[in-house]
Parts: structure tokens; C-alpha cells; sequence
């Protein structure tokens, strides 16, 4: 069984309030939306709510330094004993200017 976390957002400018259902282990797993918030929002520690030059969804611009850029769609999060892990659940490369 693994678990879901669902989103709910009281105003359009609010950031989405996170309801968290824990799996059987204990772990917490969320994940994170960003198709459903609207463009310019701010998330903190992630970035700017901006359109995908790929596919046209809402998502976050990544660049990493190791790696191609990318708009993040969804990522999902576990909260783990030493720490958080988070991985891209659905994304789009593109090209870097």
C-alpha cells in the first residue's frame, strides 16, 4: 500500500495547503502539483509557478548544475528518518538559451 497526499487550496493566491496520508511503514509521502497552481505564484524553496516551453502546463523551471534543465511538473516527497528525498515525478527537458 503506498500513500497519497492530496492538495486543497482555500484562495487561488494561496500556496496549497498539504494533507499528508501516512503509508504503513510510518514513512510520509507528498506530492507536490504544480500543474494546478497558477502561473507566477512563488513557492518557497522551490521557485516561480511558470508556463512549460515543451508542453504548455504549469510547472517549475530546474537547472541543475549536474544535469539538462528541466520544467517540473509534479515530484514527489518522503519524509525519511535522516532527511527528506524528493524525485521528479513528471517533467519536460528543454533546451537551455
Amino acid at each position: 500500500m503506498t500513500g497519497i497526499a492530496l492538495v486543497r487550496m482555500h484562495h487561488a493566491t494561496e500556496i496549497p495547503e498539504r494533507v499528508v496520508s501516512k503509508v504503513p511503514e510510518g514513512a510520509m509521502t507528498n506530492l507536490d502539483d504544480f500543474t494546478l497552481l497558477p502561473r507566477g505564484l512563488e513557492v518557497p524553496f522551490e521557485g516561480r509557478v511558470e508556463t512549460c516551453p515543451a508542453c504548455g502546463r504549469n510547472g517549475i523551471e530546474e537547472r541543475p548544475e549536474c544535469g539538462d534543465p528541466y520544467f517540473l511538473h509534479r515530484q514527489s516527497s518522503e519524509m525519511l528518518g535522516d532527511g527528506l528525498r524528493t524525485d521528479p515525478f513528471d517533467r519536460c527537458s528543454f533546451q537551455a538559451n
